[in-house]
């Protein structure tokens, strides 16, 4: 109330800029919503367009994006910059991406700050890698410190492990405490720096306690409970997630409620790999419990994430009406609108139902099922994406070689494999790996022995043991028929 009667004394004085900071405590800190409105509302009318901005910015956050959307353009057309990012976020959000980066662009040019991180964050969604390292290069040098988070994570991903940790490094000289997690997850990818990557996820969660900041402790959290389950620390990694939803379970609201819903599914993923499908698929309701109904893109991934990984769990239960019935809401709910980053998960459900199908003996309509998967998502440059497509061809060569056409089996292995270059993400590399190993057999299976060991020992040249269990499997295949030609020709 201090705050509300100090902006009250300076507005009175004609300070636009506190009746704005009045309008944002009533709307979001004291919780009288009517009354903020109210005032964003005036603000707009008496020619500050600001408040056209502000008050959109609220309705996104209460959920009402269709009323965020107009308000934006209005402020928009009378030259409020800061309307260009809100608009940007939101059409992101949406999944309009191209139509969000022209906003972001225009609201970075315009100095908006953030608008630099947010234009890189668009890019990044469209895999434009170097796009994005320029616009985050450019937030750094405007004075966006938040950028060294993403900057650092971008070159992670691009496997430009030594410039990213450069940049996580000279963040903590400029005291950016924020790059905590992100450096940790960079640390989890590089062999033997574990220990160094839990120090980090301590010193976040440390840092978040004495700060109070609940929304980054939940993240912290998070991550570090993913991190124990990648290394097998199922227990902690257990733990981790029940703190976690006692932190966030009082509320549920906004960024607490996306939190929330991640975990779970989360929790349920880690479940399902260890063999407690019982105990995953309370984990999934709960997440679709906490997502569902929500028009926020995160919460709808969510969904579609849980529904999907339900479907997988229900299937290593044998339960296959349940699945059956679970694939086809996300089929039916989401092939046509999926949210951001949702499309991986839509197109693993769609496999998901031929392999279903072939589970209650239906073979008959799996090939006119994988025709129709590669036909809807052939197109896509999303690894994951590209990963269940290439999964898709080599099932569906399988069938063929199966039933007795090896050179559409042996096609089919070819296929997948022009498509696959060097600078691909591992997921594709094991995709190689199998499709050599697939073609080597059904080679052998056409009587092209040369041909064979020739995609035979492209797979022992290629890959090593240990990286991934189907690229063990296409080695051992390898191993086999390499013994079993030496036997025929010492």
């Amino acid at each position: 109330m201090e705050a509300v009667e100090a902006y009250g004394r300076a507005a009175d004085l004609g300070d636009l800029e506190a009746r704005l900071n009045i309008a944002d405590l009533l709307a979001h800190e004291l919780d009288r919503l009517d009354e903020g409105i109210a005032l964003y509302r005036a603000i707009a009318r008496e020619g500050d367009k600001r408040g056209l901005t502000g008050l959109g910015t609220l309705f996104l956050e209460l959920g009402r994006r269709s009323e965020a959307e107009p308000l934006f353009r209005e402020a928009i057309s009378a030259g409020e910059a800061h309307a260009h990012l809100q608009l940007g976020l939101l059409l992101h959000e949406d999944g309009h991406t191209e139509d969000a980066l022209v906003e972001l662009r225009r609201a970075a040019e315009l100095g908006v700050e953030g608008a630099w991180s947010s234009l890189a964050f668009g890019f990044a969604g469209l895999d434009r890698s170097e796009d994005a390292l320029q616009a985050l290069r450019a937030a750094i040098a405007a004075g966006e410190g938040e950028a060294y988070a993403p900057l650092g994570e971008v070159l992670g991903e691009m496997g430009r492990y030594d410039e990213a940790e450069e940049i996580f490094e000279e963040a903590l000289e400029k005291g950016r405490t924020d790059v905590f997690v992100e450096y940790g997850n960079l640390l989890v990818e590089l062999e033997g720096r574990d220990e160094d990557a839990e120090m980090l996820y301590r010193r976040a969660i440390e840092q978040c306690g004495e700060s109070g900041d609940k929304e980054d402790l939940a993240y912290a959290l998070l991550h570090r409970a993913r991190f124990f389950g990648e290394l097998g620390r199922v227990d902690e990694a257990l733990d981790e997630f029940a703190r976690l939803n006692e932190h966030i379970s009082a509320s549920y609201d906004g960024e607490l409620r996306r939190y929330g819903a991640e975990a779970a599914a989360s929790r349920g993923w880690l479940l399902h790999g260890v063999g407690r499908y019982e105990e995953a698929l309370v984990a999934y309701d709960e997440a679709i419990h906490l997502a569902r109904g929500s028009d926020d893109p995160w919460l709808r991934l969510q969904v579609v994430a849980a529904l999907h990984r339900k479907g997988l769990s229900l299937r290593a239960l044998e339960r296959y009406g349940e699945a059956v019935e679970i694939v086809a809401e996300v089929i039916d709910g989401f092939s046509d609108d999926p949210p951001p980053k949702g499309l991986p998960e839509v197109a693993g459900a769609w496999l998901l139902s031929v392999r279903l199908a072939c589970d209650l003996g239906q073979e008959d309509r799996a090939i006119s099922m994988y025709d129709r998967l590669i036909a809807r998502f052939g197109d896509e440059v999303a690894e994951r994406v590209r990963e269940t497509v290439g999964r898709a061809r080599l099932s569906r060569a399988e069938l063929l070689g199966r039933d007795g056409d090896t050179d559409e089996a042996i096609a089919g292995c070819n296929e997948v494999l022009t498509g696959i270059d060097a600078q691909d993400e591992f997921c594709m590399r094991v995709i190689r790996a199998m499709a050599l190993g697939d073609r080597g057999h059904w080679l052998h299976k056409a009587g092209r022995h040369d041909e064979a060991m020739a995609s035979f020992r492209a797979v022992l040249d290629g890959f090593e043991e240990g990286q991934d269990p189907d690229i063990d499997a296409a080695l051992t295949r390898a191993r086999l028929y390499r013994r079993i030609y030496r036997e025929r020709c010492p």
